[in-house]
């Protein structure tokens, strides 16, 4: 038995062609996708055309994450004053680009589930955590024990993290496959993993696969999602080329500036302008940092 492991897609669909690609060639029984499978990268639903049609052709288990709830309430609300900007101009992009049947599809899955197969041990699959979609549940972590002391299953499979990893306390265990979409720690490469099931117990093998990145930022010059995000965009493409996670950097800098700038930060609206500042400086002093270490 192998299941795929495949989260946090970011609607990057060349990374996911090229995973659902791989799982075919090695023939997996099924598919178990762990949330955020929009947002961030043009085109969001040639991501969830892909999900969709694998899920006719193979058993399937789909589950919600915090990214697929931000666009369920502008949907049943619109009083986010989403705009288009580098704050929120990715989500709005992402909002206008889905249909009834993607809100439809996005209400029917539920945050988390336990998965029970004939002859395997039940486990659970969440996209942060069994009870909130966007908890982080990083390797380690205060809240990983937590979680998997309340757990009522051995093992715990999750996302929302980006980074790929196993996990082991009092006797349980914690697998993040890390993400299809926009991995960290590694540089233009999909991630997810293959649970291989034996003797009743489930053993996680994790891989990282090189796509067509240079496709897929052409694909963002070809989009309007550029223009609709403004620094933000600059911001995903780099991250998606280097691997390096500049994004919490990037906005607590952004803070910084618009505070020196205007006095006060206003909440979900920080300027464009402090944005691009921000993300010049962080590159910059990333870039400093190579050089000095070569």
């Amino acid at each position: 038995m192998k299941l795929a492991l495949l989260g946090d897609i970011h609607s990057n669909y060349k990374a996911l062609e090229r995973c659902l690609s791989y799982c075919k060639e090695i023939m997996v029984d099924g598919y178990i996708f762990l949330g955020d499978y929009i947002s961030d990268c043009p085109y969001p639903q040639r991501a969830l055309n892909l999900i969709r049609g694998i899920s006719k052709q193979y058993p399937s288990w789909i589950i919600r994450g915090n990214r697929e709830d931000y666009q369920l309430k502008h949907y049943e609300e619109e009083s986010d004053l989403w705009s288009y900007s580098s704050n929120t101009g990715s989500l709005l992009y992402t909002y206008e680009n889905l249909t009834m049947e993607d809100f439809d599809f996005f209400q029917e899955c539920e945050i988390s589930k336990v998965i029970s197969i004939d002859g395997f041990e039940d486990f659970t699959i969440c996209h942060g955590s069994p009870t909130s979609n966007r908890e982080l549940l990083h390797i380690g972590s205060e809240q990983s024990k937590q979680r998997l002391m309340e757990l009522k299953t051995q093992l715990l499979v999750c996302a929302h993290t980006h980074i790929q990893g196993i996990y082991e306390y009092e006797g349980k265990t914690l697998i993040n496959p890390g993400s299809v979409g926009i991995a960290t720690g590694v540089a233009g490469q999909a991630q997810l993993a293959i649970l291989h099931g034996d003797h009743m117990k489930w053993e996680p093998e994790f891989l990282s696969l090189d796509y067509d990145i240079k496709a897929l930022i052409e694909e963002f010059n070809a989009s309007d999602l550029p223009l609709k995000s403004k620094t933000f965009s600059k911001i995903i493409q780099y991250v998606l080329i280097s691997g390096e996670n500049i994004l919490p950097d990037v906005y607590f800098l952004t803070e910084e500036l618009t505070l020196k700038e205007y006095g006060n930060i206003p909440e979900g609206n920080l300027p464009d302008e402090c944005w691009e500042q921000a993300f010049e400086q962080v590159v910059k002093s990333m870039n400093q940092r190579k050089r000095g270490t070569q």
